[in-house]
């Protein structure tokens, strides 16, 4: 796989030290306050820093016809303290993911194979859409925090792509999950008219199973 994937600057704040494996043996999870604890560094090799994860296809055989494959610090410890994500999307035929955000980083499409759509919307009070379909090789950005999709736009083959995310931890919070199905439920009567929608279709969107 030829690809080439670089961030010149990082968001999170500067690293006091060269290097900051994570070091799961202390009980810390993924997603404990950042950075997570460091492993002694004479302890430290060369694995900390890599994965072939992303060489492997996502499934796509499940009703999104999507699937999501993220190199989070549990497969690349190494990646602590170096302020940025990648992401694999593998989309099948016409798949597409939900209208979301990401509130804490930007974000880098690289399409790899296929066609991908990718659309933003800008914020009060222009709500402007900005989109494309990306071919091959092609790049877009999203700024931080702007609602935004992604789509395959073949209808016949798989579309692949990477993103890259200039944060440890972007965040991500969808539009129909966060509206629909939060814990505990919004009151239907308020989101009926807030959509103006009546309460049975409300009802029935809370009913959906949301990504």
């Amino acid at each position: 796989m030829n690809i080439i994937l670089g961030l010149g600057v990082a968001f999170d704040p500067m690293p006091t030290q060269d290097i900051c494996v994570a070091d799961f043996s202390k009980g810390a999870k993924e997603y404990d306050n950042l950075p997570l604890p460091c492993k002694d560094p004479l302890e430290t090799t060369s694995k900390d820093f890599f994965s072939d994860v992303l060489s492997q296809p996502g499934n796509v055989d499940n009703p999104l016809k999507l699937a999501v494959t993220t190199l989070n610090t549990t497969l690349v410890p190494g990646r602590n303290t170096l302020g940025m994500t990648v992401t694999r999307l593998d989309l099948g035929p016409g798949a597409s993911f939900p209208l979301h955000t990401h509130h804490r980083a930007t974000e880098l499409f690289i399409v790899f194979k296929g066609q991908l759509e990718v659309g933003f919307v800008t914020s009060s009070p222009y709500y402007k859409l900005y989109n494309m379909t990306i071919p091959e090789g092609g790049v877009f950005y999203v700024p931080m925090g702007l609602l935004h999709y992604q789509r395959n736009a073949l209808k016949d083959g798989n579309t692949v792509a990477f993103s890259v995310f200039n944060r440890q931890s972007p965040g991500l919070n969808v539009l129909t999950h966060a509206a629909f199905k939060p814990t505990p439920l919004i009151q239907t009567g308020y989101l009926a008219s807030a959509f103006q929608l009546d309460e049975n279709t409300i009802r029935k969107l809370q009913g959906k199973n949301w990504v």
